[in-house]
């Protein structure tokens, strides 16, 4: 039997402790999960991600998907709706989301057969003395994927202008590097990717789609200010993706963002602090920054 809207928003929010078990969704909340889950499967459907969704309108609507895709799509809505509910992205919701997206797409991405021409290499050691290979080769897609991370960050993030966002100042961990690289900087930038084109000819530096979340532990270093984080693509922070909170000094809070954006080669990803009320300087003691293909 297919799930519905309702159990699918009831469990997203139950991911971000916004719902409890048996309370019933209010009115808002209802209304922010069918506009964001909606969002969420137009994005999909757009970078291929083909599962067969139906827009809903109202709870009892069924969510038209294969049982395997379930799992992706409340944890990757749960992921959309914690900033919009000031809740933190916890490390086992992204991993959680991370795996649902990967299932997704093997679900919903349809691979053409393909016939590829006489030019194509057939690869090193596929010919011996004892025997005759002629199968074509070509590389496996792999997705690309970079996280950085840091704890107990004590240097103080300088803010020069209100308003106007500068990079994170803290020492990163590079924890992944799948078709990426990282810097202790706070930068994730995407290396490579690989496709054939039309007529079988192998090109490089194919555009590909990326789902980015950010995450940090932030506080102004005095007072009381509205402060905030964003994605930056090569240095330019997306103003769709900024979040911001009311915080006092000595009261860090958590603030989580994400960002769906397509990468060329040698595209970088960094996250962005703000105060929107003051030129006081804002202390960042957590960070966290991921992106995937």
């Amino acid at each position: 039997m297919a799930e519905n809207a309702g159990e699918i928003i009831r469990d997203a929010l139950q991911e971000i402790n916004v719902q409890a078990t048996e309370e019933p969704i209010t009115g808002d909340e209802l209304q922010t999960g069918i506009r964001y889950l909606n969002r969420m499967m137009d994005e999909f459907e757009a970078q291929g991600i083909r599962l067969g969704f139906t827009a809903v309108t109202n709870l009892v609507d069924p969510i038209t998907v294969q049982a395997g895709a379930i799992n992706g799509i409340i944890f990757n809505l749960a992921l959309r709706l914690a900033p919009q509910f000031d809740e933190p992205i916890t490390p086992t919701l992204s991993g959680n989301a991370a795996d649902g997206l990967k299932a997704m797409r093997k679900l919903g991405v349809q691979l053409k057969e393909t016939q590829l021409g006489g030019t194509v290499p057939f690869g090193s050691g596929n010919d011996t003395d004892f025997h005759d290979n002629d199968f074509h080769f070509f590389p496996p897609v792999i997705s690309a994927e970079g996280k950085l991370e840091f704890t107990g960050n004590a240097a103080n993030t300088v803010i020069a202008t209100i308003g106007v966002g500068v990079l994170v100042n803290a020492v990163w961990e590079i924890k992944t590097q799948i078709r990426m690289t990282g810097s202790v900087a706070g930068r994730l930038t995407f290396q490579t990717s690989d496709s054939f084109s039309s007529n079988n000819t192998f090109i490089r530096d194919v555009d590909e789609s990326f789902q980015m979340r950010a995450q940090a532990l932030i506080e102004p270093v005095s007072g009381q200010d509205s402060i905030g984080i964003a994605i930056a693509i090569n240095g330019t922070p997306r103003p769709n993706s900024l979040r911001t909170k009311f915080v006092v000094a000595g009261q860090p809070t958590f603030i989580s963002t994400v960002l769906g954006e397509s990468l060329s080669k040698d595209d970088f990803v960094e996250v962005y602090a703000f105060n929107l009320s003051s030129d006081i300087d804002l202390l960042v003691s957590e960070g966290e920054l991921r992106a995937m293909s």
